[in-house]
């Protein structure tokens, strides 16, 4: 019998996706130990392998979730697999997010980040994929490359893909909160949803607040939600000397004890913020995740 984490690299899907399915379609269906740990056959392994493979192909997940191996087998075993096979690596899905976005097909957009999601753990595809890939709309955007209307729409997208992924995860009732956002003046928000999906895909408790919340609010807010942990996230290009001056305000009040208030910034950046008391600063994503469970760890003991 394998572990979860032996489904993952045997599959190449990673756990959050395989729990979802588990929830919603029933599939795979593992063994439950005594402890409450899952474990699974040679048989899920095959099952999940399938779908991926169809679902590189174009299928639905819906579609194709609940038929037989055999049916499964069969509907692969039908399709005309053509010379530039899809590959899964995060360029190549990177590549074709482009490629889609200057054709403007939406709906390979949409499929392509299901790819990128179901795939891929949560850090490195907000790592190698979608932070690149919304830069590189900000870039095009801004050399008139792509419109308004584009850049609205495939940002669209991309939340609603990553809001699906994060929350169909659960919460441990007993444990630690987080908080996301963005300080006041600052209105883009891209980057505290990603952190916010990192943290709900690894099964922490997390709130996502948006872009420009107030300095003023903030301590009352950690207390109402029980939180000691506010996470920021700021952009190089819109920072400004009043998003600077609410991070200092909200560093020097009185936060509830022990709270920490961590900002993911560019490394460029980070001087910024240097002698603010309780404030720790992040430039990537996998060091944010693993700062994240360490704080969710010292926070429980």
């Amino acid at each position: 019998m394998l572990t979860m984490t032996s489904l993952c690299k045997a599959t190449g899907v990673n756990a959050s996706t395989i729990r979802t399915w588990e929830r919603r379609y029933g599939i795979p269906n593992p063994v439950r130990l005594d402890n409450g740990r899952r474990r699974y056959s040679e048989g899920d392994v095959k099952r999940i392998q399938l779908l991926v493979a169809l679902l590189d192909q174009g299928a639905q997940i819906g579609e194709i979730v609940s038929l037989p191996v055999e049916d499964l087998e069969n509907r692969l075993s039908q399709l005309t697999v053509s010379s530039n096979f899809h590959s899964r690596t995060e360029s190549a899905i990177l590549s074709r997010l482009k490629t889609a976005t200057l054709d403007v097909r939406l709906h390979d957009i949409r499929k392509e980040l299901g790819l990128a999601i179901t795939q891929h753990a949560p850090a490195t595809c907000v790592e190698t994929i979608l932070s690149p890939y919304m830069r590189w709309i900000g870039d095009e955007w801004h050399n008139k490359t792509l419109t308004v209307a584009i850049e609205h729409g495939v940002s669209a997208l991309v939340r609603q893909s990553v809001v699906s992924a994060a929350s169909s995860q659960s919460w441990d009732a007993g444990g630690p909160m987080f908080v996301f956002g963005t300080p006041q003046n600052e209105l883009h928000d891209l980057g505290a949803l990603f952190a916010w999906y990192i943290a709900s895909a690894s099964g922490l408790n997390s709130v996502f607040l948006g872009a420009n919340v107030p300095s003023s609010d903030l301590p009352v807010t950690l207390k109402h939600f029980g939180a000691q942990t506010m996470v920021f996230s700021v952009v190089r290009q819109t920072f400004t000397e009043n998003v600077l001056q609410e991070i200092e305000k909200i560093s020097s009040s009185d936060l509830p004890e022990g709270s920490e208030l961590w900002i993911g910034c560019p490394k460029t950046m980070a001087s910024a913020f240097d002698g603010l008391a309780n404030v720790k600063v992040f430039h990537n994503y996998t060091s944010f995740e693993r700062a994240l469970k360490l704080r969710n760890q010292l926070l429980l003991s």
